[in-house]
């Protein structure tokens, strides 16, 4: 079974946007998450926390620089993965600091939504590999 993939150079400038708003949250979260286990961590649980998280954050960063590119419909679908543990922090923290990650989340998924006609072209057939 192949995989309907597309040219990232075909793909739609908002697309490409919301890509890099992907990339640039999973980023950070990784600066940031990584740092927390050291800086920001008071207990064990605290650290683990932090560094599940980025762990999360450098998988998602890998799935964007190379089949989110692609087109890659899984790439896309796995991507929810990471603004639904953004947007779980909220239930679980309260306000702070869930507020920033439900924020965060917010942006991911409105990314995501941008991105979904690209996919979806590329789903259908519509658009052919040329990459």
């Amino acid at each position: 079974m192949t995989s309907q993939t597309g040219s990232w150079s075909g793909a739609p400038k908002l697309a490409k946007v919301a890509w890099g708003i992907l990339l640039v949250a999973s980023v950070l979260g990784v600066v940031n998450h990584a740092l927390g286990v050291f800086t920001i961590a008071e207990r064990d649980p605290e650290r683990l926390m932090f560094a599940l998280f980025a762990c999360l954050n450098v998988y998602a960063t890998a799935v964007l620089l190379g089949p989110y590119r692609r087109g890659e419909i899984w790439a896309w679908l796995v991507t929810w993965i990471e603004v639904a543990a953004f947007a779980l922090v909220y239930p679980f923290t309260g306000p702070e600091p869930g507020t920033w990650y439900l924020i965060g989340a917010g942006i991911a998924a409105l990314a995501q939504a941008v991105s979904l006609p690209w996919f979806r072209s590329l789903s259908q057939g519509m658009v052919r590999a040329d990459a």
